[in-house]
C-alpha cells in the first residue's frame, strides 16, 4: 500500500463507477443498439420488429411450417430492441444493479448464460401464458433472470443484516407486475402492454438456477 509523506499508509478510496466487465458491455451494447435505431433510417425500427422481435403468432407459424432458425432467433434477439429511452433506462438501473452482483459472484461465463436462458425463458412464457398475441421487445425477461438469482444468496447472508430489505425490493417489483401488468393490456396510460408474464418466467429461471449455482458453490466452499 503506497505511503504519503508521513511515512503513514494512505488509504484507497473505492472506484465511483466498478462494472464488471460483462455487465457493463451489455449495458453499453442495448444502448448502442437504440442510439443506432434512432438516428438510423426510418425503416430501421419496422424492420427490426419484423425480424428481430419476438412475436408469439411468427413463434407458432415458425414451429408449425420453419424456418426454425428464424423462430428461434427472436427468443433473445428481441431483449436487444427497446421502445423508448424511459423502456431502456429502467432496464439498465437494473441490469447493472443485479447484472453486477451476479457476475462478481459467478464470473463472466454464468452471467452470460443466465441473462440469454432467462430471455428465452421469458419469451417461452410470454407465448404459453400470454391470453392474446403479442409482439415483445425488451432486455426485462435477462434482467428478472438476474433479479431471481440475487435472491438465494440475499437469502444466505442473513447475519449480515440487509437481505430483509433487499427481498422486500424484489417482492416489491414482482407485485408491481402482477397488479400493473394485466392492467397495462387496456389501459392506453402504460404507452405499450407490459410483458408481465415474461418477466415472471425470466424471474423463475434466475430463481432456479441462482439456487442451484449457490448450492454448488457452498458444496465447493465445504469440500476445500
Amino acid at each position: 500500500m503506497p505511503e504519503n509523506d508521513n511515512g503513514k499508509a494512505a488509504k484507497r478510496s473505492p472506484p465511483a463507477f466498478n462494472v464488471p466487465p460483462a455487465t457493463l458491455w451489455t449495458a453499453l451494447f442495448l444502448s448502442g443498439v437504440f442510439v443506432g435505431l434512432r438516428l438510423g433510417p426510418d425503416d430501421w425500427f419496422p424492420w427490426m420488429l419484423d425480424h428481430l422481435a419476438f412475436s408469439t403468432r411468427g413463434f407458432a407459424q415458425a414451429m408449425e411450417t420453419g424456418p426454425y432458425f428464424a423462430g428461434l432467433a427472436p427468443l433473445v434477439t428481441h431483449s436487444f430492441i427497446h421502445v423508448d429511452s424511459l423502456h431502456l433506462l429502467l432496464n439498465l438501473g437494473f441490469l447493472l444493479a443485479f447484472g453486477s452482483f451476479f457476475e462478481r459472484c459467478y464470473g463472466m461465463g454464468w452471467y452470460i448464460a443466465l441473462f440469454l436462458a432467462a430471455a428465452v425463458a421469458g419469451a417461452l412464457t410470454q407465448f404459453a401464458f400470454a391470453s392474446q398475441e403479442s409482439v415483445m421487445i425488451g432486455a426485462s425477461g435477462g434482467v428478472y433472470g438476474l433479479m431471481g438469482a440475487y435472491v438465494p444468496v440475499l437469502s444466505q447472508r442473513r447475519g449480515r443484516g440487509r437481505w430483509r430489505g433487499g427481498l422486500g425490493f424484489v417482492g416489491v417489483i414482482l407485485v408491481l407486475n402482477l397488479v400493473l401488468g394485466p392492467l397495462s393490456a387496456w389501459s392506453d396510460a402504460f404507452g405499450a402492454p407490459i410483458a408481465w408474464q415474461a418477466h415472471i418466467g425470466g424471474f423463475l429461471l434466475g430463481l432456479c438456477a441462482g439456487g442451484a449455482l449457490l448450492r454448488w458453490r457452498l458444496r465447493q466452499i465445504a469440500g476445500r
